[in-house]
């Protein structure tokens, strides 16, 4: 569980190490006074201050085969509440509109003034008027910052190539949120049950799902996600290609320490 990855989250986090719930339970914390906020915005009829009743909990606890003991209802408040901060951040970054307005969007709002400041930064008699004894600013300095929004258009031109791609293997406005939320859920089963792996069982063609599967759908029912419940979502997609990408890298593992063993 908990694949590497050289992206950040719009969560805030970065995955340039192997998963550490604790990580991201901690940047959840940093949150603290805000939580309840997240809960009643997104949690469809929360628990008093916690976003999952005693029932749910109960079944968490069956699905992962947690002793009560040992995870307390106030150790699993404690954790399930910060699930909802980091998913809850991952939606309000998520905009609820087509592949097509988004990039109406990020082309009218982002890439396209800046190439108009970049154009006007590299326009010779443009420079006169703000380069010359009276301001700060150098040739030297103007090839820094020509540098930096460089660096930024391509960043742009990237991003609305990946929505492009995306959007023509016909995915949805939330697909990243599903896959976000799915790490997330993988992160903290496996830090309450280091022996829980994810995994996901096809019955007749149908999801038949795993613990793992469970538990995903059990901590998304409540779950306020655009304009329906949690309950009403299908994370079998994200699922599957997380459980995909979770064995590809267990088999890469695998492979380099074979390679590293026979020398």
């Amino acid at each position: 569980m908990g694949e590497r990855t050289d992206e950040t989250d719009q969560a805030g986090l970065t995955d340039v190490e192997p998963w550490i719930w604790e990580r991201a339970k901690s940047y959840a914390d940093t949150y603290a006074d805000s939580r309840i906020k997240f809960i009643s915005r997104f949690i469809d009829q929360p628990d008093g201050a916690h976003a999952y009743n005693r029932q749910t909990l109960n079944h968490l606890r069956r699905l992962l085969d947690l002793d009560e003991a040992h995870f307390p209802d106030e150790v699993l408040h404690e954790h399930t509440d910060a699930l909802v901060v980091l998913i809850g951040r991952a939606l309000i970054v998520t905009k609820v509109e087509t592949t097509k307005e988004r990039l109406q969007r990020l082309h009218s709002k982002l890439l396209a003034p800046t190439e108009k400041f970049l154009a006007a930064l590299q326009n010779d008699d443009l420079a006169l008027e703000f380069l010359h004894d009276d301001l700060p600013l150098d040739e030297e300095k103007r090839e820094e910052i020509l540098g930096h929004i460089k660096a930024f258009k391509e960043s742009v031109e990237a991003h609305i190539a990946q929505i492009k791609s995306r959007s023509r293997k016909g995915k949805s406005w939330d697909s990243e949120a599903k896959d976000r939320f799915v790490i997330y859920v993988d992160w903290l089963c496996e830090f309450l049950n280091p022996s829980l792996e994810p995994r996901r069982a096809v019955d007749a063609g149908s999801e038949d799902h795993s613990q793992f599967g469970k538990c995903v759908y059990l901590l998304a029912e409540p779950l306020k996600w655009g304009d329906k419940r949690g309950s009403e979502i299908k994370f079998d997609g994200a699922i599957r290609k997380h459980v995909d990408e979770w064995k590809e890298a267990l088999r890469k593992t695998i492979q380099e320490l074979e390679a590293e063993r026979n020398g």
